[in-house]
């Protein structure tokens, strides 16, 4: 046998043992296979293995490190939302096609955001422009005026090691664009933000099911502690553990493994049911806000409230990525 055969069946040996075995270039460090429409873009987690024909249920983008679940939102029942509107108090009556997409298990922190500046020198708009910005007073009344950024969004708190765990905000929606095209994702669209605030099952006014509240949600609202501090009565008598903005992952997530949907930071998302292209994306005039953040009343958190997008100290966002883009890769 001539060398040239020989090394001609030792390759073909390696490539048939590679494939019998699970290696090759899609295989995660923990040995689990990864797959081929992830690649470069994300891993699963927890060493969930590939199977055919299913995409993995969680997984992470490999830029800023943020964690994202799969939904299944192909029978989503929603509201009907024709107008920007905080006390939007009404009943899912609108089935609509989701398609499977995966979300964003947390809001973008500020580590995240900051590895997305050093690796972009991205600078935002509230940086640019130094618009200024209403905050709490010591009396807990949005009185104050400052040109407040991501960086230092609330003066009347002390910086503390937790700050890199909490959600970004002072966002605006070119802030949120500019993001999502280094990260590789897309703003939540309204739908899937809803369905998963809904988790998935629940058609009512709110995000929790009947002869529930909200302290089942366990989500980061406008209680006790924020009334000591602002040394006000407490009014609401539901203890979270936090003044203002809680670091991710600190509440409990809901039934679809998702923190702070309706609390923490209220978010910005792509108006409507579809989601955009980017170039629809860029040209778009308004965006929406959902969920109502840490100043949120828990006991009138509605699921379908909604007001126009803007860049307050509340403002931030997370991302999402639908399995019918993935499979476009």
């Amino acid at each position: 046998m001539g060398p040239r055969v020989r090394n001609f069946l030792l390759l073909l040996c390696a490539l048939l043992v590679g494939v019998e075995t699970g290696c090759g270039e899609d295989e995660a460090p923990d040995g689990s296979r990864q797959h081929p429409l992830l690649s470069g873009w994300a891993e699963s987690v927890g060493g969930e293995r590939v199977v055919e024909g299913k995409w993995p249920v969680r997984i992470r983008r490999l830029r800023d490190g943020a964690e994202m679940v799969l939904v299944d939102g192909k029978a989503a029942v929603l509201s009907e939302r024709d107008a920007f509107d905080i006390d939007l108090a009404v009943p899912a009556t609108k089935s609509v096609d989701l398609g499977e997409y995966y979300i964003d298990a947390c809001e973008i922190t500020n580590g995240m955001f900051e590895k997305f500046v050093a690796a972009t020198l991205y600078v935002t708009t509230q940086e640019r422009r130094r618009f200024l910005l209403q905050t709490l007073n010591r009396d807990g009344e949005w009185k104050d005026l400052y040109t407040l950024t991501w960086r230092d969004p609330w003066p009347l708190l002390e910086p503390d090691a937790g700050w890199s765990g909490r959600p970004v905000v002072t966002m605006d929606w070119g802030d949120v664009l500019a993001y999502a095209e280094w990260a590789g994702a897309s703003p939540v669209t309204e739908a899937q933000w809803e369905h998963v605030a809904r988790q998935g099952a629940n058609s009512g006014v709110y995000a929790w099911r009947e002869g529930e509240t909200a302290r089942v949600l366990g989500e980061n609202f406008r209680g006790n502690e924020f009334y000591r501090f602002f040394h006000k009565g407490a009014v609401e008598k539901y203890e979270d553990g936090y003044v203002l903005l809680a670091r991710v992952r600190e509440t409990r997530p809901n039934a679809m493994g998702v923190w702070d949907i309706l609390g923490n930071a209220v978010e910005l998302c792509q108006p409507g049911d579809r989601e955009l292209s980017a170039l629809e994306l860029r040209g778009l005039d308004i965006c929406a806000s959902r969920g109502h953040g840490w100043y949120g009343i828990y006991a009138v958190s509605s699921a379908g409230a909604r007001v126009r997008g803007e860049t307050t100290v509340l403002t931030g966002f997370r991302l999402a990525r639908s399995i019918q883009s993935l499979l476009k890769r």
